[in-house]
């Protein structure tokens, strides 16, 4: 390892095992399981940035490769933070796989980056904002959604777009094309199945964003 990757992967399970250390401590103390989720989403969605401090792609593979082996294999008492009710363990393990998945073929890209922001920080603030302020209800494929939380995913999923665009590209995507992606990566997260959304969610985001910057002049 060059010496930046050694600091870069030790510095992020620090930051990994800080979470779900915070997140044990404060489940025990009574916190709600999905608020916990949702948090730890939004948190882990910081990746993209962390790329900027490693050296080589494959030592920041073989991060988010331990952290989904670590996953899999996790204890009862791990997996208790998380996972409970509707809230399925597998779930993270295919937010995780899809991480590695993406650092693998689009590491240091606008594109895997807006991938990870949009699976992260949108569908966590569509999360919070649904539990807590969501009184407009629908169901798709037997799973509610609200209309407020939609409305938090559409924002979240710009602001997400525009934040990999400023780090990682210096073409300006158009107004409309802006919109588009943050429209369909809204319909995607409302109409998927359950415990689909963090594999069709990043999915669908890395074909949006590639067709808009190959359009881009």
């Amino acid at each position: 390892m060059f010496p930046n990757d050694l600091l870069a992967f030790v510095g992020s399970f620090i930051y990994v095992g800080a979470i779900i250390y915070i997140s044990k401590i404060l489940r025990k103390r009574g916190h709600d399981m999905h608020s916990l989720r949702e948090t730890t989403h939004i948190l882990m969605g910081v990746w993209p940035i962390f790329w900027c401090f490693f050296e080589t792609k494959l030592v920041a593979v073989l991060v988010t490769l331990i952290v989904t082996l670590f996953l899999i294999l996790a204890p009862k008492n791990i997996r208790k933070i998380y996972s409970g009710g509707e809230e399925k363990h597998y779930g993270l393990v295919i937010y995780s796989v899809m991480f590695t998945f993406v650092t693998f073929f689009f590491w240091m890209t606008p594109v895997g980056a807006a991938a990870i922001f949009t699976l992260a920080f949108a569908d966590g603030a569509a999360g919070f904002i649904g539990k807590k302020y969501g009184k407009h209800k629908f169901c798709v494929f037997g799973r509610e959604r609200s209309v407020e939380g939609s409305i938090a995913f559409f924002v979240a999923s710009i602001l997400s777009f525009l934040l990999a665009i400023y780090l990682y590209s210096t073409k300006a995507p158009f107004l409309g094309s802006i919109l588009i992606y943050g429209a369909i990566t809204t319909i995607t997260e409302a109409v998927s199945p359950p415990h689909s959304d963090n594999l069709l969610i990043p999915i669908v985001a890395i074909i949006l964003a590639s067709l808009i910057l190959v359009c881009l002049p």
